[in-house]
């Protein structure tokens, strides 16, 4: 067992192997369910995954890393909802653990973009909301932000759209998903000037990105247009 333990994150196909013989010689080892799946989820063995950490809460039903696990993994199979409720779980356990709030944003912000796609804007907005709420590290939120931003925008709020990509844009002043949305923002209210400003600023950023210049491109036609 030690010597599974050992290998664990090192090598994960041998890990993932010493920890079966563990399993079969005691097959209710708690710790050794919870590690197999964790390696298992972390190899993309999903489905096997579940079934390990699933022993280990039919053995220990508040198991903090047992529970985790099951939530990374399901979000992983993109089962958004399900996965909440596991996090859920950990964080009535934990209010505090960190790991467990940040991969919840991540969750909330998949099912926010899920309804935006679908076109329910107001509900995508709630998700946004939250997940900017719980995520301890503000410093990551650029994305989340500009989705937010994107969803505000749709339901006719421009100005608090483009504060959300500002703010975006302090934390971090080269996200390119702001910075096109902000574009986009200032192409449909009119702002080209604006908007073609921060496109070359964009272009010296990411300088690869051939859209950018067919963009740069769009709104100087509008501007000749004018």
């Amino acid at each position: 067992k030690e010597k599974a333990y050992d290998k664990f994150g090192k090598n994960p196909k041998e890990a993932i192997k010493l920890y079966r013989k563990v399993l079969k010689i005691k097959p209710r080892d708690l710790d050794a369910l919870i590690n197999l799946g964790g390696l298992l989820s972390n190899t993309g063995r999903y489905r096997s995954a579940l079934v390990h950490l699933d022993k280990a809460l039919k053995i220990k039903s508040k198991e903090v890393l047992a529970l985790e696990n099951k939530a990374i993994t399901l979000s992983h199979l993109g089962n958004y909802k399900e996965a909440l409720v596991f996090f859920n779980k950990v964080l009535k356990i934990n209010p505090k653990r960190k790991h467990s709030l940040i991969n919840k944003s991540l969750v909330l912000q998949k099912i926010g973009q899920q309804l935006y796609e679908k076109k329910e804007y107001k509900t995508s907005l709630r998700y946004f909301n939250e997940a900017l709420e719980i995520n301890p590290i503000k410093s990551e939120n650029c994305d989340l932000l500009s989705d937010k931003g994107i969803s505000l925008a749709k339901l006719g709020e421009n100005k608090e759209a483009m504060r959300c990509f500002n703010k975006a844009l302090r934390i971090t002043p080269k996200c390119n998903n702001a910075l096109e949305n902000k574009i986009i923002l200032l192409k449909n209210t009119n702002r080209f000037i604006e908007a073609l400003t921060l496109t070359n600023k964009l272009i010296i950023f990411y300088p690869k990105e051939k859209d950018y210049k067919k963009i740069r491109k769009s709104i100087l036609e509008k501007l000749k247009n004018e």
